[in-house]
């Protein structure tokens, strides 16, 4: 294939390479910044690159020696421009990527503390030993404590204790939370 020819067809690349490089800095700057709209025009980018690689070889081998130095410097100036834009894009993706797991640990955290810290005053009837009323009980402790993941085990089997009464208090009277574990489904 004739040089001049491969000089056009690299052209529209390195173009459409500066356009996505110019897209990632303008999204970037924006405040709220779409990181998978930048995910996707880091790998148009990255394409792009591998398609001028790839033709810039075959300038370099067809390229006389008087312009073979000159060529070689343009062609790497574009590349350090290439990984310049992905470098920093990749910087910036991994720094959202962390402060948006950063985020949601702490708010898991936070919702944790809060349900330690204050517990939900919770109606549920309470049950004393009578065996005709232990489904309607446990259906209500079920679905209001027992399943509730933001509470612990203590917490739980406290919750338990609370609603006990007479023969069904005595029954776990000297039961301890090592002796006996609330199962999380």
């Amino acid at each position: 294939m004739d040089i001049e020819v491969l000089k056009k067809i690299r052209t529209p690349v390195r173009r459409a390479a500066t356009e996505l490089s110019n897209s990632i800095k303008i999204e970037i700057e924006k405040e709220n910044a779409s990181s998978d709209l930048i995910e996707e025009l880091l790998a148009k980018l990255i394409d792009k690159e591998k398609q001028l690689e790839n033709v810039d070889k075959d300038i370099t081998i067809l390229n006389n020696m008087d312009d073979l130095e000159k060529e070689i410097e343009k062609q790497q100036e574009y590349r350090d421009s290439i990984i310049t834009c992905k470098v920093r894009d990749n910087k910036i993706l991994n720094k959202r990527e962390t402060e948006s797991r950063n985020t949601s640990n702490t708010s898991s955290r936070s919702e944790k503390q809060f349900s330690s810290l204050k517990l939900p005053q919770l109606q549920t009837s309470q049950f004393d030993g009578n065996i005709l009323k232990f489904g309607g009980f446990f259906a209500q402790f079920e679905a209001a404590i027992h399943h509730n993941s933001n509470l612990s085990d203590v917490e739980k089997f406290n919750y338990l204790k609370s609603y006990l009464t007479d023969e069904a208090e005595i029954a776990i009277r000297g039961l301890t939370l090592v002796q006996i574990t609330i199962q999380s489904h």
